[in-house]
C-alpha cells in the first residue's frame, strides 16, 4: 500500500482497511508458526501499514476535536512554550495509556 493512497479515503473506508490489514496479519503469523511463510518481511510491511492507517484515523480523530472546541492560541514566546508542554503533556499520557494496556 502506498503512504499516501489512504489520505482520499472516508473514515469508514479506513477503518476497513485496518481490519483487512490485522486480518491480513493474523494469516501472516500464523503462516510463521506453520512453517509456510516465504516472505518474513511482509509481517513488518503490514505492520507498518496498520500503524500508518491508525495515525490518520488518530490525527481525523484530533483535527474533528479541535474543530470543536477552539482555543485562543498563545502567541510569541510563551505561545511556543506552551506548544512544547501541551506536546510533552500528550505524549507521556499515550505512553501512560499505552503502558496500561500492555500491562
Amino acid at each position: 500500500m502506498p503512504k499516501t493512497s489512504f489520505h482520499d479515503l472516508d473514515d469508514g473506508a479506513l477503518i476497513d482497511q485496518v481490519t483487512d490489514a490485522k486480518d491480513q496479519l493474523f494469516k501472516l503469523r500464523f503462516q510463521l508458526a506453520t512453517g509456510q511463510l516465504s516472505n518474513y518481511a511482509r509481517i513488518g510491511q503490514v505492520r507498518k501499514d496498520i500503524a500508518r492507517l491508525e495515525t490518520e484515523l488518530r490525527a481525523r480523530e484530533i483535527a474533528a476535536a479541535e474543530a470543536l472546541t477552539p482555543e485562543a492560541e498563545p502567541t510569541g514566546e510563551d505561545g511556543a512554550r506552551a506548544a512544547r508542554r501541551h506536546s510533552r503533556q500528550e505524549r507521556e499520557t499515550t505512553q501512560r495509556a499505552s503502558a496500561e494496556e500492555n500491562a
